[in-house]
């Protein structure tokens, strides 16, 4: 619990740090006096057309592929811990006394996760499948939510940097790929486990009971299957993987276009520079601000 707990606290007070420094006086003074200079600018169209050929969102990088590779994963996300990920089977050698199979989701596994503790109340058991909820399932549905909204809708400039600074904390956050991949690791282990391991004699004592005898010193078996919700999962986590991080550049190189141009802008008008202003924000999603009249 406090290995988890050390990052979770670590980011958390990142955060919070962030917050305060934004809230500053000095800092929320300063971004006052530069949103009405963009905004003075604006008005006498210094920057309206620069801003425009930016484009408002990131369907302006002319990748037509992200948004539908978006709602795939979504879609695949939502599947996968839906249906079913593994099938624990149990046995002993007398079947007929002791047997058992056990199918989970990923959401049902969730739900069940305090039954596997020796004190399902406890503090760190509770705090034990919080973690799993908030990292391993919710995350990865904000942090494609956040990339819906910057894809689909058109932004402002200070919005679209919120939402990337937003997208990059949640894309961090998102565990999703190493809840499966520790699933299918224990699942390997649990495999090749020997949980409750006989003695010579005691397998001949048993032998004499069983109905079959026995061949190992296995004195209980675990049997772990992955289902299709985990193939599918792991296929959406890695689709998330490669379109967050292609979205999320995109996201950064669009703010530093308009934050050029912006900079730009006002360092033309406080130096009183003649009726055009020539600038040029290249960025590697390809994005080019033209020449803009006043």
């Amino acid at each position: 619990a406090m290995f988890v707990l050390a990052p979770v606290g670590s980011m958390v007070g990142a955060h919070v740090a962030f917050h305060y420094h934004q809230a500053d006086p000095a800092a929320v003074k300063e971004q006052r006096w530069l949103g009405q200079r963009v905004q003075d600018l604006e008005d006498r169209g210094v920057l309206n057309r620069a801003l425009r050929r930016a484009a408002p969102a990131v369907q302006g990088c002319g990748v037509w592929y992200v948004g539908p590779i978006l709602a795939v994963t979504f879609a695949m996300c939502l599947a996968g811990m839906n249906l079913k990920a593994i099938t624990v089977r149990l046995t002993t050698p007398f079947p007929e006394v002791f047997s058992s199979t056990t199918s989970y989701t990923f959401l049902e596994y969730a739900w069940a996760l305090p039954t596997f503790a020796e004190q399902s109340t406890a503090m760190t058991t509770v705090f034990s499948q919080l973690t799993y909820v908030c990292f391993a399932l919710v995350a990865i549905f904000l942090h494609m939510g956040v990339l819906f909204v910057v894809w689909f809708v058109p932004l402002s400039t200070p919005r679209l940097a919120a939402l990337a600074s937003a997208a990059h904390t949640l894309f961090a956050w998102a565990a999703t790929d190493v809840a499966v991949l520790s699933m299918i690791v224990t699942l390997l282990e649990m495999n090749i486990s020997n949980f409750v391991q006989l003695t010579p004699e005691q397998i001949q004592r048993v032998n004499r009971f069983a109905t079959k005898p026995m061949t190992d010193d296995h004195g209980l078996r675990c049997d772990a299957t992955l289902e299709i919700g985990t193939y599918v999962l792991f296929a959406a986590c890695v689709l998330h993987s490669i379109i967050s991080r292609i979205l999320m550049r995109f996201m950064d190189n669009l703010v530093a276009a308009r934050s050029r141009a912006e900079s730009a802008a006002l360092q033309a008008s406080e130096k009183d520079a003649p009726a055009t202003l020539s600038t040029s924000a290249s960025t590697a999603s390809g994005i080019s601000l033209p020449v803009v009249e006043a």
